[in-house]
């Protein structure tokens, strides 16, 4: 929203460390002085920053980055272990799965036989069901 505005960031307000214009020729206020002690003060602690920064700041890039590089090769190395964690335990499960194939047919095919044989029986039932009916109506009609 801002950035489409073009607004300009105001995260921080700076306006303390700013000098504050005086007219000419007069005394300044308490207020003034205040302002101008913040500001010595902030830019004073910049320049310590600035010098301590151009002093030990290449090192303690460097450093930081070593420590990033340590970083980086023991989660290489934590990758390398899962990754081959992982497949063993895939090759592991094929080979289970491969060993109980031919014991899944057998069971498969015996459930497919079972299957089969509970459809005779029902056509079968279904038959002698239909042949007791068809004798009932003959004697029904031969004793009737």
């Amino acid at each position: 929203m801002r950035i489409e505005h073009k607004e300009p960031l105001n995260a921080i307000d700076t306006t303390r460390y700013e000098l504050p214009e005086l007219a000419p020729n007069t005394a300044p206020t308490q207020t003034q002085l205040q302002q101008a002690y913040a500001s010595s003060h902030y830019l004073r602690g910049r320049l310590q920053n600035l010098a301590l920064l151009d002093q030990f700041g290449k090192n303690a890039w460097l450093v930081g980055n070593g420590q990033l590089e340590d970083i980086l090769r023991e989660v290489e190395k934590e990758f390398v272990e899962v990754r081959e964690s992982v497949e063993a335990v895939n090759r592991g499960r094929k080979e289970t799965q491969e060993a109980g194939g031919g014991e899944l047919e057998g069971l498969d095919q015996a459930w497919r036989v079972g299957v089969g044989r509970v459809v005779e029986v029902e056509v079968e039932i279904a038959n002698l069901e239909e042949r007791r009916r068809r004798i009932l109506r003959e004697g029904a009609r031969a004793g009737g």
